[in-house]
C-alpha cells in the first residue's frame, strides 16, 4: 500500500492498496481521477491491467471475483478471502485526511501460520497476538507501531506496489517458502512466536485497516 500525510503531522492515510493472488493483480488508486465531478469517478480499480467501471463485475480463472461500487469493492474467492475496500472522502479536521483516502477490512482469509507482513502479525488468536494488542493500548502513532509491528519500516519497503520483495515475504506463495518463522518484538527483542508452514486454517473478522480500532480485552500475562 501507498500512505501519504493527513492535515495534522504524524497522521497518514492510505492511497493506494494493490491485490495480489495467484496471477492476478489488482491495484485500487483513490487518487486516479482526482479533477473528475463525481465522486465514484475519482478512484480507479484495475484488474489485470484493466480498469473496472462503476457496477462491474470481473472473475478470473483463479476464482478470484471482484465487484466495483461507486464507493468501494469487494474482493472474494470462495472459502478463502473476503475484503471489503472502502474509498473515503475527504475530511477536513485537526485530524483530517485532507484528500481522498482507502479504508479496508478483512472479513475472512485462508492462510498458513508462516504469513507475515503487517496483517500477518496480529490474523492470529494467540497469547502473543493479544499481548501486543494489551502493550500497544492507549498508545499513538510511533509507539503503537514499536508495539504492534515487528521490525522497522525499512523492512516493508517494496520496490513496486504490487511487487512482494520487501523483507518479510513469507506472505508470498513460494515454493521455496521459509519452512520456519522467529519473530521478534522490537520493545523486547523477544522471540514470541514460531511454526511450521503448510497448517492452512480459515480466520473471520480479522482485521481493518485505515482507521482507529478499539480494542478492548481483560488478559492475564
Amino acid at each position: 500500500m501507498h500512505v501519504f500525510p493527513g492535515i495534522k503531522r504524524g497522521t497518514t492515510f492510505i492511497s493506494e492498496i494493490g491485490f495480489l493472488y495467484k496471477d492476478s493483480e489488482i491495484f485500487i488508486d483513490a487518487h486516479a481521477h482526482t479533477n473528475a465531478s463525481y465522486f465514484s469517478k475519482q478512484w480507479s480499480m484495475v484488474v489485470n491491467d484493466v480498469e473496472i467501471a462503476e457496477n462491474g463485475d470481473v472473475s478470473t480463472k483463479d476464482g478470484l471475483t471482484v465487484h466495483r461500487s461507486a464507493r468501494g469493492a469487494r474482493i472474494t474467492v470462495p472459502g478463502e478471502l473476503d475484503v471489503n475496500v472502502t474509498i473515503v472522502a475527504p475530511s477536513y479536521g485537526p485530524r483530517g485526511s485532507g484528500a481522498n483516502s482507502i479504508n479496508f477490512k478483512v472479513d475472512k482469509m485462508k492462510v498458513t501460520p508462516s504469513v507475515h507482513g503487517v496483517l500477518g502479525q496480529t490474523y492470529q488468536e494467540t497469547k502473543q497476538t493479544y499481548k501486543k494488542l494489551h502493550d500497544a493500548r492507549g498508545k499513538h502513532g510511533h509507539k503503537a507501531s514499536e508495539a504492534l509491528v515487528d521490525g522497522n519500516m525499512e523492512d516493508y519497503l517494496t520496490s513496486d506496489i504490487l511487487t512482494p520483495d520487501c523483507k518479510y515475504t513469507q506472505f508470498e506463495g513460494r515454493k521455496n517458502i521459509v519452512k520456519r518463522i522467529h519473530r521478534v518484538l522490537m520493545s523486547t527483542a523477544g522471540v514470541i512466536f514460531s511454526s511450521e508452514a503448510g497448517q492452512e486454517e480459515i480466520v473471520d473478522s480479522c482485521t481493518g485497516f485505515g482507521h482507529e480500532l478499539d480494542c478492548k480485552m481483560d488478559i492475564d500475562f
